[in-house]
């Protein structure tokens, strides 16, 4: 079976770095190829600087926006940014035609969330928002 090539936008709040170690530890699923920060971020830390999120990030490569959402055959982003930013985040995963799994709520823009639909139902992605 092909694993799934995935990476994590943003780190936007407490509990942002806990998909990490479990991408790490379901490896024949997946193939975690990194996360990055963005500006909206609460904890827009450098890699490693942060000891209470160490234990997740561990040796996660940090990358930028840019090259996780040009990264070679990327099939799936997991979005953990501030509520504020996550539709934002995963309009432009959508857009490049990147499955998504997105941290709840689905953003703070009723609009903005209708667009991140419609976009992931013409282009037929998995969208998977978390459980609250």
């Amino acid at each position: 079976m092909k694993r799934i090539k995935i990476a994590q936008i943003g780190t936007g709040h407490d509990h942002a770095f806990s998909p990490i170690p479990t991408f790490k530890k379901l490896s024949d699923i997946f193939e975690f190829v990194g996360y990055c920060t963005v500006p909206e971020d609460e904890y827009n830390v450098p890699q490693h600087s942060n000891k209470a999120h160490s234990w997740a990030i561990g040796d996660a490569k940090q990358l930028t926006l840019d090259e996780i959402l040009n990264y070679p055959d990327l099939d799936a982003v997991c979005i953990e940014t501030e509520d504020r930013a996550l539709t934002k985040y995963a309009i432009t995963a959508a857009e490049k035609g990147l499955h998504i799994q997105m941290d709840k709520p689905g953003g703070i823009d009723d609009a903005e969330f209708d667009r991140l639909i419609d976009i992931v139902e013409e282009k037929k992605l998995v969208f998977h928002i978390a459980y609250m």
